[in-house]
């Protein structure tokens, strides 16, 4: 992790910040069903919902320094392909990529 923290160190020093490009992700699921309640004086609330599980959705987006925003949403979780699909698309101002992770 040390030796990680000195390589980031080392390329931060280094890097315009206007060539960084920050990514997130995030997932939803419009599920609305309440799974627990609670009655008045201790009783058990009843209820019934309709089955329903509906698959999630996922958004992955970018954003620079200049503002500059690029997102796409798709069904399901994040898998490899959907991610390089995602990094491979044309961007206004393309710069090189390197990907560091902890």
């Amino acid at each position: 992790m040390q030796a990680k923290r000195e390589q980031w160190s080392g390329f931060a020093k280094t890097t315009q910040a206007s060539h960084l490009v920050f990514l997130d992700e995030s997932g939803v699921n419009i599920d609305m069903a309440r799974r627990y309640g609670r009655g008045k004086g201790g009783r058990r609330v009843v209820d019934h919902a309709p089955l329903n599980t509906p698959q999630s959705t996922t958004i992955l987006s970018s954003v620079r320094l200049d503002g500059e925003v690029a997102f796409t949403t798709f069904q399901g979780g994040t898998t490899r392909d959907k991610f390089l699909t995602y990094l491979k698309r044309p961007h206004k101002n393309p710069c090189k990529r390197q990907t560091l992770t902890e």
